[in-house]
């Protein structure tokens, strides 16, 4: 259960839109900045749903369907994995609104009209179905490389903290 709430997690973090992973690295403001404007903010909603926001952690998660399917097809890790998916869906439409003034304060009007106007174009409308395309060979990349991550980031916990043989760790983490 652990490895699924870890692999979940790390694959929403690597997956999560790149203006929204930006947002949260912003440089120290020199002076105090107006909030957004109604078109910014306006502008921002287009974005998100040319961008399809809605639809993408549902994507996301059906990518990762063989990642995290239990080895063992246990009732309890098939019913996390539909609970999660379900809390997903569900707080999408609350994800998007918390985001639309954080992305409006992020860029100008200059800057998300260029945007809006690309991904409503049948051009960004046709990258955004490619990304969303891409999903099974992202899985597959991450598939090989989790358990690799995984015990590289016990091994560092393992560095910092006291612990058990970052082995021994690995092992009953992936027995979660």
């Amino acid at each position: 259960m652990r490895r699924f709430l870890l692999a979940v997690g790390l694959t929403a973090a690597l997956a999560a839109p790149a203006p929204a992973v930006l947002a949260q690295t912003q440089p120290t403001p020199v002076a105090a900045k107006a909030p957004p404007s109604a078109r910014a903010l306006d502008l921002s909603r287009r974005y998100f749903k040319a961008m399809r926001m809605d639809e993408s952690m549902s994507n996301i998660l059906d990518s990762l369907d063989p990642l995290l399917a239990s080895n063992d097809g246990s009732e309890d890790a098939e019913v996390m994995r539909q609970s999660t998916r379900e809390a997903l869906d569900a707080a999408m439409p609350a994800y998007i609104e918390k985001m639309v003034p954080v992305f409006a304060a992020s860029y100008t009007e200059a800057e998300l009209e260029a945007l809006v106007g690309f991904y409503e174009s049948p051009l960004g409308q046709s990258v955004v179905a490619k990304s969303r395309g891409m999903g099974g060979a992202s899985s597959d990349a991450m598939k090989d490389l989790l358990p690799i991550i995984l015990d590289d980031a016990m091994e560092r916990y393992c560095a910092k903290m006291v612990c058990d043989e970052p082995a021994e760790m690995s092992v009953r983490m992936q027995a979660s």
